[in-house]
């Protein structure tokens, strides 16, 4: 889109240099062609009527053809006047589309798409903006992303769980997976425990429209045979780890979450059949990433890094 509109801006500044014509012309011209009438045309912008007859006047002798046939007060585009118009329109409104493209990146507006990894999203924006003081972030929900003809966000927050072909990507966390267990239950003892031994247990644990519960059930069926017993569930791992300090079942989420909401009332456990969760930023593969979206790109990877 960036080389597209300066590419378009540089063939309409070469155009208008050669026949000597000026933006505001061509909007006076349109305003007139769709009013049909100088004077509501002069009080659209603002302006005298003379500014706006001499602003037409010197386009017709510019395209050295008339635009309009004069009906009395009233004005109505001829057939040179109507292929003039559709041509103006066309490129006024890929001026307007440019402007507003590029006042988003002059903002560094970036919009996300939340789809996993929440609990890290909102430190890592905070971080970014605190060190990037004009960034503004925008959230796009579910709704505008299932009713959007386009892709209605710069980045999403992702598990690989489904068909990455559209998307370029990069894999910012490997977080394996773990139990916990209440501190009295018999597995506390242990350090590692078989995923199989976990079979028969309550589980607590997150909804199942949550990414990451999706895997972990697809983890004990292919790796154990089994579908954990939920008794419990919750929209946060938080909560999950509360629920297994007070006795009411078992639990596997991530090291890396775990470690940073320790609880004393709760053992974790490693598991032999190793497996973990992963964290996608992603981004359509037709994108052109702006210089302010790679540069929160690259500071993803390094504070994701640095956990």
């Amino acid at each position: 889109m960036n080389y597209i509109c300066i590419l378009l801006t540089y063939i309409l500044e070469s155009f208008y240099r050669r026949f000597d014509m000026e933006l505001l012309q061509l909007k006076y011209f349109k305003d007139a062609a769709e009013l049909e009438n100088f004077s509501n045309a002069a009080k659209k912008n603002m302006v005298p009527q003379p500014s706006i007859s001499y602003a037409i006047k010197k386009l017709e002798e510019e395209l050295s053809v008339r635009l309009f046939d004069r009906t009395g007060r009233n004005i109505i585009l001829n057939e040179n006047g109507t292929y003039f118009y559709k041509q103006v329109s066309t490129i006024l409104n890929t001026i307007d589309e440019c402007k507003i493209h590029f006042s988003n990146v002059t903002q560094n507006e970036i919009t996300i798409y939340i789809q996993d990894g929440d609990f890290f999203i909102s430190p890592l924006t905070a971080d970014f903006c605190f060190k990037y003081t004009h960034t503004h972030f925008k959230y796009a929900t579910v709704e505008e992303v299932m009713h959007s003809e386009k892709v209605p966000y710069d980045f999403t927050f992702m598990q690989p769980i489904c068909d990455l072909d559209d998307f370029n990507y990069e894999v910012l966390l490997e977080d394996e997976f773990v139990a916990i267990v209440p501190a009295n239950h018999p597995l506390s003892k242990k350090d590692e425990i078989s995923l199989s031994e976990l079979k028969n247990e309550n589980f607590v644990g997150l909804y199942d429209t949550i990414p990451i519960r999706v895997m972990v059930d697809n983890y004990c069926m292919n790796t154990a045979g089994f579908t954990p017993n939920y008794v419990f569930k919750f929209h946060e791992d938080f909560a999950t780890i509360h629920r297994v300090s007070q006795n009411d079942g078992v639990a596997i989420l991530t090291k890396k979450y775990y470690m940073m909401h320790p609880d004393n009332n709760v053992k974790m456990l490693s598991i032999k059949e190793k497996d973990a969760s992963k964290l996608l930023l992603a981004w359509p593969k037709d994108k052109i990433l702006t210089p302010w979206e790679k540069e929160f790109l690259d500071f993803s990877k390094t504070w994701f890094k640095n956990l």
